[in-house]
């Protein structure tokens, strides 16, 4: 995965990669650890072991990165968003995985803090899900969950603490 990093004048610095399994397919940023310096997860397709993971990217605040290390998350990660879903102050992660014919799911991981994730909690969203996006759709101040699916659009509602209902 390469980042350039921006001039300010319209121009760009060289590249600079970091290591991450094959198939990098999004990129979340948010500060996963509490430092003040915005991190990065990225959702890898392609896991060593046939699973998806998501490396996680230590931000240094100079606009460079260190290798935090990986949680593993289902099949085929092909979207990532990071929100405080559960209003604890720390951004959490929602993964889309379109599964692999293995169920298609929404996981949203809880950030514990210092680049710790709880287990998921997993939603059965439809057919191929694409694209995961945030916004608060009913207006309650909560960030609730968008699914693309290749079938239809999604909407997770934010109950509290991080749970979610289908939209009616």
């Amino acid at each position: 995965m390469g980042i350039f990093l921006n001039h300010g004048d319209g121009t760009f610095a060289s590249q600079v990669t970091y290591p991450v399994p094959r198939g990098p397919m999004s990129i979340a940023a948010g500060d996963f650890d509490g430092d003040g310096n915005l991190d990065l997860a990225v959702a890898d397709f392609y896991a060593a072991d046939g699973r998806g993971s998501v490396t996680l990217l230590r931000g240094k605040g100079d606009g460079t990165f260190a290798v935090a290390g990986s949680i593993v998350v289902g099949p085929n990660p092909v979207s990532i968003v990071a929100a405080d879903f559960d209003g604890d102050g720390k951004p959490d992660l929602a993964v889309a995985e379109n599964g692999g014919g293995t169920g298609e799911t929404i996981t949203v991981h809880r950030n514990l803090g210092g680049f710790r994730f709880a287990s998921p909690d997993r939603y059965v969203v439809g057919h191929i899900p694409n694209v995961v996006a945030v916004a608060d759709m009913d207006g309650d101040g909560k960030p609730d969950i968008l699914v693309a699916t290749a079938e239809r659009i999604v909407v997770l509602l934010n109950h509290g603490a991080g749970s979610f209902v289908p939209a009616q």
